[in-house]
């Protein structure tokens, strides 16, 4: 323990006169907040201007997505609003047909899924399209040339003509299942 002591001892011995040993003035706590300060306003005032620089890309950013969102949403609600302008029994005709041509066409694609029922499938899917299509000049002829009997009563025969032709077909399937079981059941 001695050593150590003899140790310590000569290291302050070494160092006598050297060390700072007075008090700081009194405007060094003052002047070290000042420095403090200026450094940290310098930091946050670059920090504020990337903030707000990210800030304003960001905001143009969502401005030019949500115009261009509103402009595709505004000319699609347009068109058919002014189905419903020209002719508003039609469209709430056109609605209720839809969601039965919907509800149709789901129970089809169900029937998709075996080898004997997928031509006939597929053949029914083409036929809606080709009636679509018919539907959709259709709906632009009576928007563009104004109400026309004629043409409204051939819109209610095509959602018609689908629903009939899908209603068809189901009917067609379940027939091609049942023959499929009673075969199947007279070879065993």
């Amino acid at each position: 323990m001695r050593l150590d002591k003899d140790k310590i001892d000569d290291l302050f011995g070494d160092l006598q006169g050297s060390l700072d040993i007075h008090e700081p003035s009194e405007n060094h706590m003052a002047n070290f907040e000042r420095m403090l300060q200026n450094q940290q306003g310098l930091t946050t005032q670059s920090k504020k201007r990337t903030f707000n620089k990210t800030w304003w890309y960001v905001a143009a950013s969502i401005v030019i997505m949500f115009t261009a969102t509103f402009g595709v949403l505004n000319n699609n609600i347009q068109k058919s609003d002014d189905l419903a302008s020209v002719a508003p029994k039609l469209y709430e005709s056109q609605t209720y047909f839809t969601g039965i041509i919907n509800q149709e066409l789901e129970k089809l694609q169900k029937e998709n899924n075996s080898p004997e029922t997928k031509q006939i499938v597929d053949d029914a899917v083409k036929q809606v399209n080709k009636l679509e299509n018919d539907y959709k000049k259709l709906k632009t002829d009576l928007i563009e040339k104004g109400t026309d009997k004629r043409v409204i009563y051939a819109m209610i025969s095509n959602l018609q003509r689908r629903i009939e032709l899908l209603q068809q077909v189901l009917q067609t399937i379940d027939d091609v299942k049942t023959i499929k079981t009673e075969t199947h059941e007279n070879i065993m």
